[in-house]
């Protein structure tokens, strides 16, 4: 990949950490979006450890956010909880429109 001077950063005489370019990389590709919902739906039990013991955050599609609860009875108690997911996950860069919250 050459970078403004035509030279490849991948084949410059010093090492480059590849954490140090990932970003860059991500960004140029158009998947640092992607990357920031899978690792926002991959910690949801770490953004949310008082309800991880029985509900889980699956995916994010086109601005919803998939929930599975464990019993029916839970379901409300994350309802109650939606403004803070919400909240938590703007934090993160993803906008949660809504919601869907089953049983499973």
């Amino acid at each position: 990949m050459p970078d403004e001077e035509g030279t490849t950063r991948f084949f410059c005489k010093e090492p480059v950490l590849i954490g140090n370019i990932l970003e860059e990389v991500l960004e140029k590709q158009g998947l640092s979006g992607k990357v920031a919902i899978y690792r926002a739906v991959g910690s949801f039990q770490d953004l949310f450890p008082e309800i991880a013991s029985f509900c889980e955050a699956l995916r994010f599609v086109e601005g919803t956010l998939y929930i599975r609860v464990a019993e029916p009875t839970r379901v409300l108690e994350v309802r109650g909880r939606e403004e803070e997911i919400k909240e938590k996950f703007k934090k993160e860069g993803i906008v949660v429109d809504r919601l869907k919250i089953f049983c499973g």
